[in-house]
């Protein structure tokens, strides 16, 4: 699954996490088992409360909520603008050691700046419910990543919805190759909406 994919290798000390679009922290909570520390982002104040309502009911101390959209992330992280709420949550991003990055972004996939950031990241784990901009996302991000594990979970029988995880790996050479990944032409789209035709109550495989 996508928390066992997170976890160290023998011998490896845990890093920290990045998480994008936490929401209620149903991710957060088991994933942050495998992490020193972990900064998990929401933009919405109600599910933000909940996050952290979530993590302080199951005792996990290593986790910090923040109010920010993914693009406000971006730009702290390159320093580009300071945020008040991650100074009254005591943020210090200079003590993150951010070695993956976990994300569940609405069906529009990922934005530029998001793309961006990802390709910094050696492991990027991508929760998808729309495959089109999952495919455009991962076209960007082919040069500096590649699919170590994906997962299609058809939790919608007889409708065009699935879901899709992947745990992506940075490539050795992603350093070369890294230049102007958001301006990539974007694979074209099938005309044909993708359908599943699996029986009620069938599942997809566990990530």
């Amino acid at each position: 699954g996508a928390v066992a994919a997170t976890k160290p290798g023998d011998g490896a000390a845990p890093r920290d996490l990045l998480e994008l679009y936490c929401g209620n922290g149903n991710f957060t909570i088991p994933l942050s088992r495998h992490f020193r520390k972990v900064l998990a982002t929401e933009l919405t104040k109600p599910n933000a409360a909940v996050a952290r309502e979530n993590a302080a009911k199951n005792g996990r101390s290593n986790v910090v909520v923040a109010r920010l959209s993914a693009a406000e992330v971006a730009e702290a992280l390159r320093r580009d603008r300071e945020f008040a709420r991650l100074k009254e949550l005591g943020v210090d991003l200079d003590a993150y050691d951010l070695g993956t990055l976990f994300v569940d972004p609405p069906r529009c996939g990922l934005d530029a700046p998001t793309l961006k950031l990802a390709h910094g990241f050696e492991t990027v784990v991508y929760m998808s419910c729309g495959p089109d901009t999952l495919a455009e996302n991962l076209h960007a991000l082919n040069a500096t990543h590649v699919v170590a594990d994906f997962a299609v979970f058809d939790q919608f029988p007889y409708t065009d919805h699935c879901e899709v995880g992947l745990v992506l790996k940075r490539r050795a050479d992603a350093d070369a190759h890294k230049t102007d990944l958001t301006h990539r032409t974007p694979p074209r789209r099938s005309a044909r909406p993708l359908r599943t035709k699996k029986r009620p109550g069938t599942a997809g495989a566990h990530l």
